[in-house]
């Protein structure tokens, strides 16, 4: 029984020692950004995608050249047609003045009967080369390029959705921290009060009113900070998710919420047109509507001829009438041939129509979209000015709140006001702390999805 306890004992200490050797990774904002990108499934998906779309390009400019096949037969047939002789026949004996009467030549002609048993062999080489297609493989051409750049906005669209992500978790996990600093800065200084309360007490200078209520404030922030730390640790398996990192793994976010210059971006029409020129979603319709477009073309040439080259090689063996049936014979045959669709009723038509309302479609969406992304970046921008400027109130406000502290420790050692307004006094310093901490980040995060409306992080 003791050996077991002793191996028991053993394992628990291992296992203790490994957790707490286990190293924690050191991550800055560009860190984590880089470590997404190269793990998340999406972008792999959108990276596969693009190499698909890169073999269209070369199936595409496959149909620019030549086709050559190849086709070769050999059976053992029992009904190819012989030459067999039939019935006499006597032809009169001709001269100048006429047939010679009683003189005649007997002829045995031979006629082809599908009864022959014979080997037969063939081989054809084939050649192919369009000259006019009616655009269909020059637009297919460009169709499967556009199909790669459209896949590629896609990729970085999904690149600047990460980088969204990623600075969204990481800034809120740096916003997380320095609260929790704040309030066990707060916690201290209550305990503290606790500490000195307890003795003016147990001197008879203090009521036990003054100890009940530091108490109680103590109690409430350390619940307050469990109830912070449990969103830091929710708010850590969240950026561990989108980094594709082991929940285990311990992370220590490198970095500050700090802001870029006071004045803000400006609100002027260059963002707005630089923004619809470098959208990746906007990017994504107008290739779409490209690619609709020559899908017209392409379209539209079905009822176009189709002018192309031709040439063939062939040797037979076995295909002659006897007595020629075991010769090889090989020869070539080469020109120039036209397919011309001539009536298919409406069909085509109908088709190009079709493709007209996808792209008016398409164009209806781009412009909505557009309309959507100017709004997006106005409130953006009005956010970052109202937030800039709240924070500025705030900041002053933490200066009085900061002095009227000072003003209450005074007051409260003098015996002049009570614990509780002492206790309001420090609760409003923490308050204005993380409320300023707040707005920094929320700042932080508008800037994120300016870049993010841009498509700045991934260009």
């Amino acid at each position: 029984m003791m050996k077991l306890i002793k191996i028991t004992l053993a394992a628990i200490l291992i296992l203790t020692l490994t957790a707490s050797a286990q190293e924690t990774r050191q991550l800055t904002l560009d860190q984590a950004i880089d470590i997404a990108i190269g793990n998340n499934p999406l972008i792999k998906a959108k990276k596969a995608d693009v190499k698909a779309a890169e073999s269209k390009m070369e199936q595409a400019r496959s149909y620019e050249v030549p086709t050559v096949n190849l086709m070769s037969q050999y059976f053992y047939a029992d009904n190819l047609p012989g030459m067999f002789l039939q019935g006499p026949n006597q032809i009169p004996v001709m001269t100048s003045t006429g047939p010679v009467s009683g003189e005649y030549v007997v002829t045995r002609p031979m006629a082809p009967f599908a009864d022959e048993n014979r080997d037969v062999f063939t081989t054809d080489i084939n050649l192919v080369y369009p000259l006019y297609t009616g655009g269909k493989i020059s637009k297919a051409n460009e169709n499967a390029g556009i199909l790669k750049e459209s896949a590629t906005s896609d990729l970085n669209e999904q690149k600047d959705q990460i980088v969204l992500n990623v600075t969204t978790a990481f800034d809120n996990i740096l916003l997380l921290e320095k609260v929790i600093d704040v309030n066990k800065q707060a916690l201290k200084q209550f305990e503290d009060h606790l500490e000195l309360a307890k003795q003016a007490y147990a001197n008879g200078v203090r009521s036990e009113f003054d100890v009940l209520t530091f108490e109680s404030k103590v109690d409430e922030f350390k619940a307050k900070l469990v109830d912070l730390e449990g969103k830091l640790d929710l708010a850590e398996s969240g950026l561990k998710s989108l980094l594709v990192l082991p929940l285990s793994e311990n992370l220590d976010c490198v970095g500050g919420l700090q802001l870029p210059d006071s004045t803000g971006p400006s609100d002027s029409l260059d963002i707005y047109a630089n923004a619809a020129a470098n959208n990746y979603q906007l990017k994504s319709l107008r290739l779409k509507k490209q690619m609709l477009d020559n899908l017209k073309t392409i379209t539209a040439a079905e009822m176009k001829p189709t002018i192309f080259l031709f040439g063939n090689y062939h040797v037979y063996h076995g295909m002659d009438f006897p007595p020629y049936d075991n010769a090889w014979r090989n020869g070539l045959a080469a020109g120039i041939g036209l397919s011309m669709p001539l009536f298919n009723g409406n069909l085509t038509k109908g088709k190009v129509d079709e493709v007209d309302a996808s792209e008016n479609m398409v164009s209806d969406y781009e412009e909505a979209m557009t309309i959507k992304l100017r709004f997006d970046i106005k409130n953006v921008l009005i956010n970052i000015q109202n937030l800039r400027a709240r924070m500025s109130a705030e900041e002053v406000h933490l200066k009085v709140a900061s002095k009227a502290h000072e003003i209450a420790k005074v007051s409260y050692e003098n015996g002049i006001i009570t614990a509780t307004e002492l206790n309001d006094a420090e609760v409003q310093v923490a308050a204005v702390q993380t409320s300023i901490l707040n707005f920094q980040k929320d700042i932080l995060l508008e800037y994120a999805e300016l870049d993010y409306l841009e498509s700045k992080d991934a260009q």
